[in-house]
């Protein structure tokens, strides 16, 4: 039987944990300030209120860990497994979970503002109240992902994996989603200001209602997307695949359509068909 190994409240900053079992030990409000812990055994491990600022977990596995409301700001995760660990309320800001897996981790009201998320596994998790703000998100699996209430302005999910996500109602102003898949995702009423999806696959995602001032879609797939009551004004939709899509009631002043392809179920307006 592994022994449990009790730290709360210690001090263990500069301390060398590399490759150590520590699985199961307590760390609850302990002071970890550039602390190495690279491939350390953390399964079950309690970091509830920890300050684990610039601690390094490369390799790690943290996986049920408890890190609820610790500070990991600067911290490098990449690599880790995280599956099943419960980050809700941590402040992740800066942070490095370059290839980690979070699978079913639990991030409510965790704040991963200008973190590295770059391919990660984040498929089906909850973003309750989350801050991924300005955060990097490029090639990260958030398929079936439900991003309630978070925020989202100035992230990158280029070539993220976003097939059938809920991004309703969300703040996506400025996203930059290019090459993203993000089919069948729920983007209605989001607000997609100056965001660029160019060549991304949006067939059949749903952007009724959504906010798409000075958007591109340049060469996107938004084949049988629903975009009815979409505002499109000052949007790029030069080269993109059209069919089956529908665009009624949606405003399209000043939209650039050089290029589009469609079929005869597009719904679209009269004009546009000159420019095919």
């Amino acid at each position: 039987m592994k022994t449990r190994k009790n730290f709360a409240h210690a001090d263990l900053s500069g301390k060398d944990f590399t490759n150590m079992d520590l699985s199961n030990a307590n760390f609850r409000g302990a002071t970890l300030i550039e602390t190495r812990l690279q491939g350390a055994n953390l399964i079950g491990a309690n970091f509830v209120g920890a300050q684990v600022s610039t601690s390094r977990f490369t390799g790690a596995n943290l996986s049920n860990a408890n890190l609820s409301g610790a500070n990991l700001d600067y911290a490098d995760f990449a690599d880790a497994f995280l599956s099943c660990a419960n980050l809700e309320g941590a402040n992740c800001s800066f942070s490095n979970f370059h290839g980690a897996d979070l699978a079913e981790a639990r991030l409510d009201g965790a704040k991963f503002h200008v973190a590295n998320l770059a391919r990660v596994n984040l498929a089906g998790i909850k973003f309750q109240d989350v801050d991924l703000s300005n955060a990097i998100l490029s090639g990260a699996n958030l398929r079936k992902a439900d991003f309630s209430s978070s925020k989202l302005d100035f992230a990158w999910l280029n070539w993220a994996n976003l097939q059938g996500a809920n991004l309703q109602d969300q703040s996506l102003k400025n996203v930059v989603m290019n090459c993203a898949n993000l089919v069948s995702a729920n983007l209605s009423g989001a607000d997609l200001t100056k965001a660029y999806l160019d060549r991304s696959d949006l067939t059949e995602a749903n952007l009724s209602g959504s906010n798409c001032v000075g958007a591109d879609f340049i060469g996107a797939y938004l084949s049988r997307a629903d975009c009815s009551g979409a505002n499109l004004a000052e949007s790029h939709l030069d080269y993109s695949k059209l069919e089956g899509a529908d665009f009624s009631g949606a405003i399209l002043d000043g939209v650039t359509v050089d290029g589009i392809t469609w079929d005869h179920y597009t719904i679209l307006p009269s004009e546009w068909r000159k420019k095919r």
